[in-house]
């Protein structure tokens, strides 16, 4: 007998029933485009985390981007990151402009060696991303601290631990910014659909938003 690491489609018939109605419902009520689904799973996602807010982006590597253009870091910028990643992490440091600096792993958790990164912070770094792997959260204490003191800040990729908990106790996030990849696919044909506009929702927001502070008014290019 075969088992596949990853089986997408029998994870997809254990709910089949509830993803095709969701579907179905946002097909008929044509709310495609930052609707109503999005607005009802980001307000769900901020509540889970003890967020202040949460922005829905339609992949992880996009939301990876946006969190960096919001905190501003830009062309000859240095970001700290793990070279144990998907692809997504240092492309979207490169598109920027800005230049991925790799510190290892540790052996035992395959996530970033904090013991190693002070030696590799330079007078262009502006950043730190930290990679969650396999439900377990990077050594955060040290490195926030570490971040603190020099002036940096802390995106973490919790594509793989959201809703995992450190040692303090807390829910990640607790950078700067995070990015969580999830799909949407809960609607609520009933519920009145609020602005989806970036007004108390952060830098982060405008960004997702193509750089608008509400509809019909951008305030700069955010293009992706």
């Amino acid at each position: 007998m075969q088992i596949k690491m990853v089986d997408l489609h029998r994870q997809y018939l254990s709910i089949k029933t509830e993803i095709d109605e969701a579907i179905q419902s946002v097909l008929t009520g044509t709310d495609f485009i930052m609707g109503s689904a999005v607005c009802e799973f980001e307000a769900d996602l901020a509540t889970y985390l003890g967020a202040g807010h949460a922005v829905g982006c339609a992949s992880g590597t996009d939301a990876l981007q946006v969190a960096m253009m919001a905190l501003g870091i830009s062309r000859g910028d240095e970001v700290i990151t793990s070279p144990f990643t998907f692809v997504a992490t240092a492309e979207t440091i490169a598109l920027l402009g800005a230049s991925p600096v790799y510190v290892d792993i540790d052996a035992k958790t395959y996530n970033l060696d904090v013991q190693q990164i002070a030696a590799r912070i330079t007078s262009r770094t502006k950043a730190i991303i930290p990679v969650h792997l396999y439900g377990q959260p990077a050594d955060l204490a040290p490195l926030l601290t570490l971040a603190a003191e020099r002036g940096l800040k802390v995106i973490e990729d919790t594509a793989q631990a959201i809703g995992a908990r450190c040692h303090s106790g807390g829910t990640l996030p607790h950078g700067d910014g995070a990015w969580i990849e999830e799909k949407v696919s809960t609607r609520n044909p009933g519920r009145e659909q609020p602005p989806r506009h970036a007004a108390g929702r952060g830098a982060q927001g405008q960004a997702a938003a193509s750089g608008s502070l509400d509809r019909g008014t951008h305030s700069h290019c955010a293009s992706l």
